[in-house]
């Protein structure tokens, strides 16, 4: 019995950090998620426009895995690239299978 739930608590872990990102957008930092989301909703562009010139908020239009995610229920997903093991910040509804 210990065997069973140790290998269910084990698939139950790795299946909780299998997620990934299909569409949407990332930024490096929890300000910045922020400051383009207060900016997306004035719809002031030049503060968008500087955010990603910066590189620090882009968006994601391709599938990309994602590993260490970390949900501090406030809305939003904190995260790493499996491709780069970046660390990224996004809302946590463009994050799938999470």
């Amino acid at each position: 019995m210990k065997k069973i739930l140790l290998a269910a608590l084990v698939l139950s872990t790795f299946a909780a950090e299998a997620a990934y990102i299909d569409e949407g957008f990332t930024c490096d930092s929890t300000d910045h998620l922020i400051e383009l989301s207060e900016a997306w909703n004035q719809n002031d562009m030049a503060t968008i426009q500087k955010l990603v010139v910066a590189s620090e908020c882009d968006t994601v239009h391709e599938h990309r895995e994602v590993k260490g995610v970390m949900n501090p229920g406030t809305g939003y997903v904190v995260f790493r690239f499996v491709d780069n093991d970046k660390t990224a910040v996004t809302l946590t509804k463009f994050l799938k299978d999470y």
